[in-house]
């Protein structure tokens, strides 16, 4: 924040444009000895801190001056992030509080600026070197000191989350999710209509908004007649330039998000069957699972080991349904056989009802897949 991150909301395309300093593992030439200076091309007052870049690395007779060190590349240019729209707000909703290395990543995804009004001790201040060591001791007295005010703002935006997209009042049904989030502030005469749900009014104070960019275009507008501009941006293929907010704090991030996301109607946020983690769908609207990694050390996301799953799921399904076919074919076909024998028709009517009590203990979670399957196949013997 304070200037130092930016987000855009591109509506149109449902992405989310955001500019920030990201937080990168460099090198520093820990020395003054003007020869090792000169030898990575470092200015002294360009560069005070010395910090190469990692592809500069050169091992040689002065890589013992090297220090590999976790830093906030303060010179550069903003960085660029696109992603889809409403993915900074999740990634945090998402982060397991826990445990302090999610909020780490998250952190190290977004920058140290967006949590610089939270740091009250200034235990991260943005723009310095640190070690590799010297950040996790400092992150984790940052991680103790925030955890109970970072645990109130995931439950406040939860739970209108909760309440605009999987709300079961019937009253409420037909109502888009803005006008959820409006009745969200409102009561009815009397009782409530509904389980009261936290403002997030408050996390929208401190929020300014750049118009700079609405007013800027590729196309070089003076060149045409007034005629033709009318024309010109009256064109469908002409797309005005998002504005952008500026953020003084992470929750004013998080609420613009969430204002942008409610504000699109063919937007659903979902809860993953695999990992109950909130998600967006991306290609279909019907998707489960999310692309959530699905432990810290795995390359293996949620949607990977769903699918996986419910091709088991289904084929074991699949098998439950043709072995109560070949079952009551069986049955069936003893009776035809040996009309004049009632035990094969007392058999045949015993399977019929007990099949039924069995498949819905099943799916009442009573029995699980492969004993179901064990209980048919035991019939016919």
């Amino acid at each position: 924040m304070n200037g130092n991150f930016c987000i855009y909301f591109d509506l149109q395309k449902k992405q989310e444009i955001i500019k920030y300093r990201e937080l990168k593992e460099n090198y520093i030439v820990d020395t003054d000895d003007s020869d090792i200076l000169d030898y990575y091309n470092i200015d002294e007052d360009t560069n005070p801190y010395h910090i190469i870049d990692k592809s500069e690395f050169k091992c040689s007779e002065y890589s013992n001056y090297i220090v590999k060190k976790l830093l906030v590349d303060y010179d550069a240019e903003l960085d660029i992030l696109i992603q889809p729209i409403g993915s900074l707000l999740l990634d945090f909703i998402n982060i397991d509080l826990s445990n302090s290395r999610y909020l780490k990543n998250f952190i190290l995804k977004y920058g140290l600026s967006i949590i610089s009004n939270l740091d009250k001790s200034n235990d991260l201040p943005a723009y310095l070197a640190y070690t590799t060591k010297e950040f996790n001791a400092r992150f984790e007295n940052f991680y103790n000191a925030t955890k109970k005010t970072l645990n109130k703002t995931q439950c406040d935006f939860k739970n209108c989350i909760d309440f605009c997209y999987f709300n079961a009042d019937k009253n409420l049904g037909l109502l888009t999710s803005m006008q959820k989030y409006f009745l969200s502030y409102h009561t009815c005469n009397g009782d409530a209509l509904f389980t009261y749900v936290p403002s997030l009014e408050k996390y929208s104070k401190g929020i300014s908004i750049d118009f700079e960019s609405f007013f800027t275009t590729d196309v070089t507008l003076e060149n045409y007649t007034n005629k033709e501009l009318v024309k010109k941006i009256s064109d469908k293929n002409f797309s005005f330039s998002p504005y952008s907010y500026i953020c003084i704090k992470l929750e004013n991030a998080l609420f613009l998000s969430f204002i942008n996301i409610i504000s699109i109607e063919k937007i659903e946020i979902k809860a993953c069957d695999n990992c109950g983690k909130y998600f967006i769908p991306i290609s279909k609207s019907n998707e489960k699972f999310c692309t959530n990694y699905i432990s810290l050390n795995s390359k293996k996301t949620c949607r990977d080991v769903g699918a996986f799953n419910s091709y088991n799921n289904k084929v074991k399904d699949d098998e439950i349904e043709a072995l109560i076919r070949k079952t009551s074919s069986y049955f069936s076909m003893q009776v035809k056989r040996n009309p004049d024998i009632d035990i094969y028709k007392k058999k045949h009517e015993a399977w019929k009802k007990n099949y039924k009590e069995q498949r819905l203990k099943f799916k009442n979670n009573g029995i699980t897949k492969d004993e179901f399957i064990n209980w048919i196949n035991l019939q016919r013997r």
